[in-house]
């Protein structure tokens, strides 16, 4: 599709060229300098003309166009499995009954049943609510620290740093059981979860900073819903290695569960070696010549990486019109206030929905009555059909508004979640088995929807010079959100406590109703926008209701001297 002012043209530049020169005289100077300036604006009207063409191509054609880049996206995605196994494997590893032994103290358990109340090895609650609650501020750590990083040492080099800080998480992890005092165990397993953690968020920083910024218009939401599918795949494959090593009667079981995740860290290391890097962080230090460079390995030969390059410098030039400095204090400055609000918004998503719950329906069902077996059935069963609900989230982002897929998914987990509620207002035989039904299809329509569609919205809202910042934003309201989320959830159903049961689903229902109407009203449509159309969005404040019918009027390549021929 050419541009507006090309398009209305119906003079063919060869005439053009032919009445200048005859005006102006063949061979004269002024004819000559008439001829390439036509010439160069009809090369600039079919740059253009190419780039708006980018941005309308199907997915299949995208794919095949862009297949180089889909390889080395796939490759960085592979980083991501990494957090999705650890938050399985450490999680599975306090059930398994020789590591309570290692860890815990020989007691009677509090169990509400008298009938199931015996003498087993317990661990401290004091020491299982540190590990769930002060373990996960180690990725909060690493993902401030990340923002910071990766405007200073690059995408590659925070890949080295995470998976090396990992490596000696999992390390001390590995070594806890070595003391003779208890207490140093459990205290080296809190220092093993902070430092693993701090690596962890680190990774996932630069992996979707770096992600979003080498997407194409046409493939950012398919390619930012790698990560809920990689994380899901990551869990799935530690749900499979726990239930193996959950048999195991010694401390071989808990230590090859621990072991595994090098094998998972090593991935991100790797491509800490060959990944070309970000042109947007070449850019930034005004190396234009390695942004072409990384943008030729990435892209591969059939797209001009000179041209790639450009048109990122133009929107980064155009961005720093707003923004000079690439600090957290100018997420918050102008235009982009509101931009990082977006991302922060779309951090919480998971939360909104009930991901929380979700995660945890092995320990939730039982509060319903069902048998602990089937619980942890319906638990691996979520996960196998969310990894393959996300796995089609590529079609469905590349089809429908983001938007739409937001609100929709939104109102549906609302109207599940009610259902569940009220079917714990007087609980039955089959209650469980309702609700754990209800949690899978709300897995299903989420991870077609909003869960996908909130990371196309990080990836897509924040401007390239406040990407990682912006990014880190959204990841830390993502962990906050998570923590507080595990601390509450136990004592919404538990016996002991609020014991809510199928009831929680009423919370979640107005959790899913605020998702929806914060989406309808704060997040603006950036589906097959260029990163220049959405700098102009936001610079001209356009409402989010109705922005999907809102178009760039931005300045088209002129025809300067179409009135004098």
């Amino acid at each position: 599709m050419q541009s507006n002012a090309f398009r209305s043209s119906r003079v063919p530049l060869w005439l053009n060229v032919a009445n200048a020169q005859r005006r102006l005289g063949f061979g004269t100077a002024a004819s000559q300098a008439l001829v390439a300036s036509l010439i160069s604006d009809k090369a600039n009207a079919q740059k253009a003309a190419n780039d708006d063409e980018d941005t309308s191509l199907p997915l299949g054609k995208s794919l095949k166009q862009y297949s180089t880049l889909i390889w080395w996206t796939l490759g960085m995605s592979i980083a991501i499995l990494y957090g999705g196994f650890d938050s399985v494997i450490l999680g599975s590893i306090n059930s398994m009954d020789p590591f309570k032994e290692a860890m815990g103290e020989w007691g009677l358990n509090d169990d509400p049943d008298p009938a199931k109340r015996k003498e087993e090895w317990i661990i401290p609650a004091l020491w299982m609510a540190l590990w769930d609650s002060i373990g996960p501020f180690g990725q909060i750590a690493g993902t401030a620290l990340g923002g910071w990083l990766l405007d200073i040492k690059g995408r590659r080099f925070c890949l080295l740093m995470g998976s090396t800080i990992g490596a000696l998480g999992i390390l001390e992890l590995f070594f806890a059981d070595k003391p003779n005092n208890k207490e140093y165990r459990r205290i080296m397993i809190l220092i093993g979860k902070i430092i693993q953690g701090s690596g962890i968020g680190i990774i996932k920083m630069g992996t979707i900073t770096y992600m979003s910024e080498i997407s194409p218009t046409t493939l950012k939401g398919p390619i930012m819903g790698f990560i809920p599918t990689f994380t899901l795949l990551g869990q799935l494959i530690g749900a499979v290695v726990s239930f193996f090593m959950e048999k195991q009667t010694t401390s071989r079981g808990y230590l090859i569960a621990i072991g595994s995740q090098w094998l998972v860290a090593a991935p991100p290391f790797v491509m800490s070696f060959l990944l070309p890097e970000s042109p947007a962080f070449l850019l930034l230090r005004n190396d234009k010549i390695k942004a072409t460079a990384s943008f030729r390995r990435l892209l591969g030969p059939t797209h001009s990486a000179q041209a790639a390059a450009d048109k990122m410098a133009r929107t980064m030039d155009e961005e720093s019109k707003n923004t000079t400095a690439v600090t957290y204090l100018d997420c918050f400055k102008g235009s982009n206030r509101r931009r990082s609000l977006i991302v922060m918004f779309a951090g919480s998503v998971e939360f909104l929905f009930g991901l929380g719950l979700l995660s945890s329906v092995s320990t939730f069902l039982p509060q319903l009555n069902m048998k602990s077996s089937m619980a942890l059935l319906f638990l691996i069963g979520g996960i196998v059909v969310g990894l393959i609900a996300n796995s089609t989230s590529s079609w469905m982002l590349s089809h429908f508004a983001r938007r739409q897929l937001l609100t929709t998914s939104f109102v549906a987990a609302a109207t599940l979640w009610g259902v569940m509620g009220f079917a714990g207002i007087k609980q039955f035989e089959w209650t469980g088995w309702l609700a754990g039904g209800l949690c899978t299809a709300i897995i299903v329509v989420c991870g077609l929807g909003c869960w996908p569609a909130s990371y196309a919205v990080i990836g897509e809202t924040s401007s390239l010079r406040l990407r990682s910042k912006t990014v880190s934003l959204g990841s830390l309201m993502n962990n906050l959100t998570g923590i507080l989320g595990n601390a509450v959830m136990p004592f919404l159903y538990q016996p002991d406590a609020l014991d809510l049961g199928a009831k929680t689903g009423f919370i979640f229902a107005a959790l899913s109703l605020i998702g929806a109407a914060l989406s309808y009203l704060f997040v603006p449509e950036l589906k097959g926008r260029s990163a220049m159309e959405i700098e102009h969005l936001f610079a001209k404040g356009v409402r989010s209701v109705g922005s999907s019918k809102w178009k760039d009027a931005h300045e088209e390549m002129p025809m300067r001297y179409m009135g004098a021929v």
